[in-house]
């Protein structure tokens, strides 16, 4: 028996091309634009870190963002600041608008970091969650500081400038007698 015909159907696949080729670039600028930027950027469900970008990852003295995926956010905060944070990250979690806050995270190595971080819910794989953008406090400390500290050599020496003007009153008007 030979074969006398076939029934051959086409399916123009164009436009599901486009768009998933549109969907792949789309993502790839967002993926760049996140791990790009230089502040700590990340997402939060249930009190895990669920993604942080390189620059979280450096700034809590991490060699990459892959370590801290996964990790309970507690591990991240002081003992002593966790219960307001979990009270700030409810708030937050229910949508009430809330300003940043300077908080203090904990280091790999245990030192801590003075960051201002602003908290706003986000929806991660259609599960409630938090995204964050912290920002790096420690320059700005410093120089509050420093400002501090030229604040007080500058009224010391007034101080020291008042006294010099008194003694030259005092000199003079014993010099005049």
């Amino acid at each position: 028996r030979a074969l006398s015909g076939a029934v051959v159907t086409f399916l123009d696949i164009t436009q599901r091309k486009r768009t998933e080729r549109e969907l792949a670039e789309s993502e790839a600028r967002y993926r760049e634009l996140v791990e790009g930027v230089p502040d700590p950027v990340g997402i939060v469900s249930g009190g895990v870190l669920l993604f942080i970008n390189p620059a979280g990852a450096a700034l809590l003295g991490y060699e990459s963002a892959e370590q801290l995926r996964g990790r309970s956010i507690s591990d991240l905060i002081p003992l002593e600041r966790r219960d307001a944070i979990d009270s700030y990250l409810r708030l937050r979690q229910s949508r009430v608008p809330l300003s940043p806050v300077e908080e203090t995270l904990v280091r790999r190595d245990g030192s801590t970091v003075a960051v201002e971080i602003a908290v706003m819910p986000f929806a991660w794989q259609s599960q409630p969650a938090l995204v964050f953008v912290a920002r790096d406090l420690t320059k700005r400390k410093q120089a509050e500081e420093r400002l501090r500290e030229m604040e007080t050599q500058l009224r010391h020496t007034q101080k020291l400038e008042s006294l010099g003007v008194l003694a030259g009153g005092i000199a003079h008007d014993f010099n005049n007698l």
